[in-house]
């Protein structure tokens, strides 16, 4: 975790505060692990009719908490830093300026580790999709509201059009349309 993270003025100093760090916590007791719990449970009751059902995750936003094992899988000094090139006139961020190299990878390490901790709470709900019977039946759309940088171009967060804050995952399957592993290499928007 950050200890000296600040709120900062100024530019890049907006949003969620810029901290990090593993919760001590199970899965269950986090806010993703229980609507992952809770999806759990409603595709395990015997319904009618069709069902439509969202389930968001939070983990990959800031700040980058999640369960103690999750960093385990990601050492820091195992991180290697992004090469940012400077663009000309270009301001680095106020969340930049506060890092050194150690804590640079820090930071990376706890989104690799968010991102993992949702993809697992994303796996369970797949496999009660399965467990239940409904996955021949169930059309699965999963996409990301956003990329983060994480200090390419000598930038943290989301918003500006990089391929690191813009890209973001869209994935499709529906049973008897779409084909295992295929790709459209189109530009896409949610």
């Amino acid at each position: 975790q950050n200890p000296d993270a600040k709120p900062e003025a100024g530019e890049g100093a907006s949003g969620s505060p810029f901290m990090w760090g593993p919760t001590g916590m199970d899965d269950e007791e986090e806010l993703d692990g229980m609507c992952a719990a809770q999806a759990i449970r409603v595709l395990q009751q015997k319904r009618d009719k069709p069902l439509f059902l969202a389930v968001g995750q939070h983990a990959t936003h800031l700040p980058f908490a999640a369960p103690d094992r999750y960093f385990d899988l990601y050492p820091p000094e195992t991180i290697e830093l992004p090469e940012p090139i400077p663009t000309p006139g270009m301001k680095v961020s106020a969340d930049q300026r506060s890092l050194t190299p150690e804590t640079w990878r820090q930071v990376i390490a706890a989104q690799y580790a968010c991102l993992s901790f949702v993809d697992a709470q994303v796996g369970k709900v797949l496999d009660a999709l399965q467990r239940t019977g409904r996955a021949d039946n169930t059309i699965v759309v999963f996409w990301s509201d956003h990329g983060f940088s994480l200090g390419e171009h000598y930038l943290w967060r989301k918003g500006p059009l990089y391929d690191e804050s813009a890209r973001v995952a869209l994935i499709v399957r529906a049973p008897g349309v779409t084909k295992p592993g295929s790709v459209c290499k189109r530009p896409v928007e949610s």
